[in-house]
């Protein structure tokens, strides 16, 4: 089991736009695989930091639940506008040893 983590610094002023997408995000790519979904935002640090933790089976399970997700027009669209959103970003990869 691997945790993905995908670190986002957002634009000035822009948490609520980005929280208000992921959550769309959510609504089109449904389950696909994906467990332990959760949305994190900062609350000391680098500000305007937005973190989305998912679970996958394996390296390749998520490699395939990212295509088809890719795959999808919809989820393409919505990916397009967190252009408007985002500064940087970064996705970090985790071995679970231990999960309650």
């Amino acid at each position: 089991m691997i945790l993905v983590r995908n670190v986002f610094q957002l634009k000035w002023g822009k948490a609520d736009e980005a929280l208000a997408l992921m959550e769309q995000f959510r609504s089109v790519s449904g389950n696909q695989g994906v467990r332990g979904l959760r949305i994190l935002t900062d609350l000391g640090g680098t500000m305007f930091s937005l973190v989305q933790e998912m679970e996958a089976e394996s390296l390749s399970a998520w490699e395939q639940q990212r295509g088809q997700m890719f795959a999808n027009p919809e989820w393409q669209a919505m990916f397009a506008r967190m252009n408007d959103l985002v500064e940087s970003g970064r996705t970090e990869f985790y071995n679970i040893h231990l999960s309650q």
